[in-house]
């Protein structure tokens, strides 16, 4: 969210100082839920009392529990599209739960990003011409939009499906792109309703980075889901059985036992584990390079000092690639449990947003340089980007 458009809905919304509660009006960034009570969709009785809830810019809020009137609620009620019977919403400062008419339409419009669990696309529309659509209405010059697309590409990792058609995507490729359309707005806070829902194997992996990197843009993403286990994912996790965790708790290794870090040498060719199987061990290669291939397509090298097999590890999943030594290999092994006493939650959420072949201290810096380069001039290549303006609901 950029300080421009924050700053230009706050001069929309200001009111004269008497009518502020000031003691009780947030002075952080990001999203406070302050005692609200919203109504059922069908017959206006409470489906959510007093609900309170304070989540900071660059975040990431997990809500547990059934996709009833209460999860409903709360994010109808965080896209503006329902008000709350009584308390307030602030984002950034903002009482968005007082917005009507004009400044309401640009709070929906330019400031939150939505991605429903039944949202769909242009079926014959490229994965560009989806992510476009909603900037359409925000009235950006050329290169702005351009600009936006490509950052939203890359940040949810579909540059190589970027010329594709959404009728040929997978069912994970087709929710980052609405999670995509959703960034490229730059909005405030990012909605998201249960985004790995039936996904495994790659695209639950991609998934997973598309949500932390969100993260990095500077939003509030408030992500819904049926259960726990995305907690690992979470910065907190509120579950609507009336239990807030500011901090989740560390994941738990599958196996029993083996929870030691362990060091090991072997030579090209050793699978370390295959595309399919259950290991419970997150990689550090200390000499050497490991490859990562999935169905025969290589993903990415791991050089020394990177570290892989993080997510299958942590959410307990297949492995979504088969790792093999290319060359005499050096590792170290951690269950989930030792590797997040030994590098902590953060340095675990930091890598599961790298770059495929970058460290994970290196992202930042890699995804304005040579990546986003790359999305670009995939883009460009055909002298005819965007190629579509039709818009659609999104």
């Amino acid at each position: 969210m950029s300080t421009t458009n924050r700053d230009r809905l706050a001069d929309r919304t200001r009111r004269p100082s008497g009518e502020w509660s000031i003691s009780r009006r947030p002075v952080v960034d990001g999203l406070v839920f302050d005692e609200v009570t919203l109504a059922a969709a069908a017959d206006r009785s409470p489906a959510v009392e007093r609900f309170t809830l304070r989540a900071h810019t660059k975040s990431l809020t997990l809500i547990v529990g059934p996709h009833d009137d209460r999860v409903r609620s709360i994010l109808a009620c965080l896209a503006g599209s329902i008000r709350p019977l009584s308390g307030h919403v602030w984002v950034n400062g903002v009482e968005a739960s007082g917005l009507t008419g004009d400044e309401l339409e640009t709070y929906r419009r330019e400031h939150v990003g939505t991605v429903p669990a039944d949202a769909q696309l242009l079926q014959h529309g490229s994965v560009v011409d989806n992510v476009a659509l909603s900037l359409s209405p925000l009235g950006l010059t050329r290169t702005e939009i351009r600009r936006r697309v490509v950052d939203a590409i890359e940040v949810t990792r579909l540059t190589k499906s970027s010329r594709r058609r959404a009728s040929l995507l997978t069912d994970g490729e087709r929710r980052r792109v609405l999670l995509a359309r959703a960034l490229a707005v730059e909005p405030m806070i990012i909605v998201v309703e249960d985004p790995c829902r039936g996904l495994s194997g790659r695209d639950f992996d991609e998934m997973i980075r598309a949500l932390r990197r969100c993260v990095t843009k500077g939003s509030v993403l408030v992500v819904s889901a049926t259960d726990h286990g995305l907690d690992p994912l979470a910065d907190q996790v509120v579950d609507l059985r009336g239990i807030v965790e500011s901090a989740v708790a560390r994941p738990t290794s599958r196996q029993a036992g083996n929870t030691e870090a362990a060091r090991a040498t072997v030579p090209a060719g050793t699978v370390l584990f295959d595309e399919g199987s259950w290991d419970d061990r997150v990689y550090c290669v200390e000499r050497g390079h490991v490859e990562l291939v999935s169905s025969e397509e290589p993903i990415e090298t791991v050089e020394a000092g990177g570290m892989f097999g993080e997510i299958g590890a942590i959410f307990g999943t297949p492995r979504s690639a088969t790792a093999r030594a290319k060359t005499e290999v050096e590792y170290r092994s951690y269950s989930a449990d030792e590797f997040v006493r030994v590098y902590g939650l953060a340095e675990l959420r930091r890598l599961i947003a790298r770059t495929p072949g970058a460290s994970s201290a290196s992202w930042s810096a890699q995804s304005t340089g040579t990546q986003s380069a790359v999305v670009a001039a995939r883009l460009d290549r055909d002298g005819e980007w965007p190629r579509s303006r039709s818009r659609a609901r999104h």
